[in-house]
């Protein structure tokens, strides 16, 4: 099997970012809402803490963390990424089953479920990748491990 990488789809990552980016809003518009009411009005520095700090430091920060998952399959194995590092490492000969599971035995919604080398699993969130694209993947990965 060649190369493949499946990385996170925008639209998936869209959600999660839209309520952090709803509650950015309102956390920062409600104190400049009462600096604004201040004699000295709103400034740079206002605006540095009040929007800087939450869009600059939280918001972008989360982004590349929704960015940094990754699973890459390259020559004889399959790479799950997380946080820009490899977590887990598996073999395509030591796969039996891959499955897709809307709710894991560990709580995890949207995940891939690799059953390996003597019934051990291995669950991997795939809740920010496109779920038609992680089925199509799961299919392919079992076809290559069985046949």
């Amino acid at each position: 099997m060649s190369e493949n990488t499946l990385l996170p789809h925008w639209s998936s990552i869209k959600r999660p970012l839209g309520w952090f980016a709803f509650f950015c809003i309102v956390f920062s518009t409600l104190p400049l809402a009462v600096v604004a009411d201040s004699p000295r009005g709103i400034d740079l520095n206002a605006f540095k803490l009040f929007i800087g700090i939450p869009w600059g430091m939280l918001f972008f920060p989360l982004l590349l963390i929704f960015l940094s998952y990754k699973i890459k399959l390259s020559g004889e194995e399959i790479s799950f990424y997380i946080l820009f590092l490899p977590v887990k490492t598996i073999s395509l000969r030591e796969i039996q089953q891959v499955r897709y599971e809307a709710v894991a035995v560990n709580g995890q919604r949207n995940a891939m479920v690799i059953t390996y080398c003597g019934g051990r699993e291995y669950i991997y969130p795939v809740r920010l990748f496109e779920e038609d694209t992680v089925k199509i993947f799961i299919r392919d990965l079992n076809r290559s491990c069985s046949g």
